[in-house]
């Protein structure tokens, strides 16, 4: 029997946000900002997290930086929490993320915000 070789691709995501937020792809980022500004602190449907939240935890670090830089009417929500109480700078610290938790702190991220318990 003859097998069809599946021409998809293997991430079947579809790009959002949150998915282009995560794998660290500014343009994509941007794109989505100048289209739809309300998306900054849209939380994503399984675990409420921010586009902020998983560029932090995903050390994407030029995500973080635009996201923390970014000018206009909205700005981003530094100490947003999750389904889990989590802020960014708890998925940075947790998952090692140095470099993004030394950019939260540098914007005046709470050290001291405390998750669900």
């Amino acid at each position: 029997m003859n097998r069809v070789k599946d021409q998809r691709s293997r991430s079947s995501k579809p790009l959002t946000i949150h998915v282009s937020a995560q794998s660290g792809d500014l343009s994509s980022v941007q794109k989505f900002l100048r289209e739809t500004p309300s998306l900054l602190n849209d939380r994503n449907p399984v675990m409420a997290n921010t586009p902020l939240h998983v560029s932090a935890g995903h050390n994407s670090v030029e995500v973080v930086k635009f996201l923390l830089n970014l000018e206009g009417p909205e700005k981003v929500e530094l100490e947003a929490k999750n389904m889990y109480g989590e802020t960014p700078l708890h998925l940075a610290a947790k998952n090692g993320c140095n470099e993004a938790a030394g950019l939260l702190l540098s914007h005046g991220a709470f050290v001291e915000a405390t998750a669900n318990t």
